[in-house]
């Protein structure tokens, strides 16, 4: 095989002329203007680029050293790719960025992504920069720097999701958000009766989804979707439309308890005069024992024998040197040769003046025994009294003594949102990390969490954190297969336990849920990926939740003039795309019904749950609901042609 031209043309053994991969890429490259620019080919940009693709927008990726698989499948949609270091001008100039829309930088490394944001603003002051950046220094010195760039933090965008999960109640109420000044909230039920979802649920609620005896979920359904009884329903709305619903049943309890565990309670859970009491009793009790517990079995076995040098040398005194010890008091008697034993064996000053070659033997016993154990007895206490020092700070006590709490494994930066927003809610928590030297040890002490150093797939490691009396295990390390590992150790050392699984693969989390008897598995990446889209393409994902395996979103979009949504129908935007309006706020201005041939004017105010004929129009912006890959789908609607 012959390269000429600097590697432009290959000619191939049959004497044809083809394309070099490089001189592909910048071809394909070459024919796009507007387009996007990810730097990063992993989990996360993956995701990024699958919403993007759903959206109808061309793209261009840029990373030294793509992931293998993710690599061969961006290839495999004609997806030029451009492996070279997204720091260098020339990677960015061969990406287009000069024409680009926006650059999505989702690299594992703040530096590494700042270094490209500001690479490509120095080639393109206009374009748009959406950068994941864990540091909050970082990235507000980078907005205030660049207006036209965002800095998202994945850690502080999923973790909600993990606490909502662990704290696993058992009202309803799935999720809470505002839409203005409205606050709206997504309810699962059980339908009562057969019948037409829109008869049983109304008009105010748009429906999210359908589930009817272990069949395939049936997302965004239409109206007048046929229900059976008991089958499992999901709507959202308004929650004072939620609580006149007579279906539903929704209680100002179950609201007020979803607000709590959403804004966080600064207070721990109440508990009664006679808990309180008994936590007292255990207290007292449990220190000592606590203490005698964690001794090594040498140091409690030194204790014995000096107890039994002791106690013997006292009765020896007072049986052979009644003359110098007997008073005929017998606790002064006592006493008296309990002195004379332990003086005897640190100097034995007090018994030279007693005659007798068996005191003098006696004694020459007594020093050569009680030093040595004295010596071990030291070298033990000393060392323990460090040891339980380490463990007070630690926690090590603590945890072991924790009941119905929760367990967060992993103390990156994901783990640290979700143990402290646990701890915000009034929770117990208690910490497995294995690095010593982690930026949120501290942290998370000071917030009085304990946190244990040990690896979390050790069965000894999770005795620590007394696993068979948890709550929940939240297991946020970045290693899947770590995860998955400990994940089921704890279960068969507590088969009640729920467990909150962090997975990076989407589709793997979902087959884990299914198969493997683990109650909640989420994929940071599936969670990330659509806020980092909407900042790119200009529209706002307001919040994310979970129902049952599927991520939901509610998303922001300001209808644009001469796209198909301008004079589209409700009804039309969910026959074309599956999602749900729940609102919309239009400009004052005059507008014409085209159903009805009339004009009417529209204020500036928000409209809930817009009736099917109603008509968008430019100007106009709608929140919206929708799964996962349907989300970025309204874009390509909202382009104009």
């Amino acid at each position: 095989m012959l390269d000429e031209r600097n590697n432009a043309v290959i000619l191939s053994s049959d004497g044809a002329a083809r394309l070099s991969p490089d001189a592909k890429v910048n071809n394909d490259v070459a024919k796009l203007s507007d387009h996007i620019i990810i730097c990063g080919l992993h989990n996360l940009g993956f995701r990024v680029l699958e919403l993007l693709l759903e959206a109808q927008v061309g793209v261009v990726v840029v990373d030294a050293a793509p992931d293998s698989n993710f690599a061969d499948l961006a290839l495999a949609r004609n997806v030029p790719l451009i492996r070279q270091d997204s720091r260098s001008e020339l990677a960015l100039q061969r990406a287009g960025v000069e024409r680009a829309a926006a650059l999505i930088a989702v690299g594992d490394n703040d530096l590494h992504n700042l270094e490209t944001v500001l690479a490509a603003h120095e080639l393109n002051p206009l374009i748009r920069h959406v950068t994941r950046i864990y540091s909050p220094q970082i990235g507000e010195r980078m907005i205030k720097s660049i207006p036209n760039a965002r800095a998202l933090n994945v850690a502080k965008l999923t973790a909600p999701t993990f606490v909502t999960a662990a704290l696993s109640s058992q009202s309803q109420i799935l999720h809470l958000f505002e839409i203005g000044p409205e606050e709206f909230a997504v309810v699962q039920d059980r339908a009562s009766s057969k019948g037409i979802l829109q008869d049983l649920y109304g008009q105010d609620v748009s429906p999210l989804m359908r589930q009817s005896n272990g069949d395939k979920p049936q997302i965004c359904p239409r109206p007048n979707t046929p229900l059976e009884q008991d089958d499992l329903v999901t709507v959202a709305g308004r929650i004072n439309d939620l609580v006149r619903l007579e279906e539903v049943k929704l209680s100002q309890q179950d609201v007020e308890q979803a607000r709590r565990e959403r804004k966080g309670r600064p207070e721990p859970r109440p508990t009664s005069r006679m808990q309180r009491r008994k936590l007292r009793r255990q207290r007292v009790f449990l220190t000592p024992a606590a203490f005698l517990r964690d001794m090594d079995r040498p140091f409690r076995i030194t204790l014995v024998a000096i107890g039994l040098v002791v106690l013997v040398s006292t009765l020896f005194f007072l049986i052979f040197n009644h003359d110098k010890v007997q008073t005929g008091n017998p606790l002064t008697d006592f006493i008296a040769a309990l002195y004379f034993t332990m003086t005897a064996i640190n100097s034995n000053a007090s018994v030279s003046d007693m005659p007798g070659w068996y005191n003098q033997l006696y004694s020459v016993i007594l020093i050569v025994v009680g030093t040595s154990l004295l010596g071990v007895t030291y070298g033990y206490v000393t060392n323990f009294i460090v040891t339980a020092r380490l463990n007070q700070l630690l926690g090590k006590q603590e945890a072991t003594r924790m009941e119905d709490h929760v367990v967060v494994c992993g103390l990156g930066n994901v783990g640290f949102e979700v143990a402290r927003g646990l701890a915000e809610r009034g929770e117990a928590v208690a910490v497995l990390e294995l690095d010593d030297n982690k930026r949120y040890n501290s942290p998370i002490r000071a917030m009085g969490i304990p946190v244990l150093h040990a690896d979390m797939r050790n069965p000894e490691s999770l005795d620590l954190v007394n696993i068979s009396k948890a709550r929940c295990l939240a297991i946020m390390r970045g290693n899947d297969q770590a995860n998955l590992e400990t994940a089921l150790l704890a279960l068969e050392k507590n088969p009640k336990l729920l467990v909150v699984l962090r997975m990076f693969d989407s589709r793997l989390a979902g087959r884990v849920e299914k198969t493997l008897s683990i109650q909640t598995a989420r994929s940071t990446s599936t969670l990330a990926a659509p806020y980092f889209v909407g900042a790119a393409l200009d529209f706002k994902v307001v919040t994310a939740f979970y129902v049952g395996q599927i991520p939901f979103f509610v998303a922001e979009i300001a209808i644009e003039e001469g796209g198909a949504l301008n004079g589209m129908t409700i009804r039309d935007l969910y026959r074309r795309r599956g999602v749900a309006v729940l609102a919309y706020i239009g400009d004052t201005k005059v507008v014409q019904n085209k159903l009805e041939g009339s004009f009417a004017t529209r204020q500036n105010t928000p409209t809930y749950n817009p009736g099917p004929d109603f008509i968008l129009h430019a100007g106009d912006t709608i929140y919206f609901v929708a799964s996962h890959e349907r989300i970025s789908s309204i874009y390509s609607l909202n382009r104009p042609s």
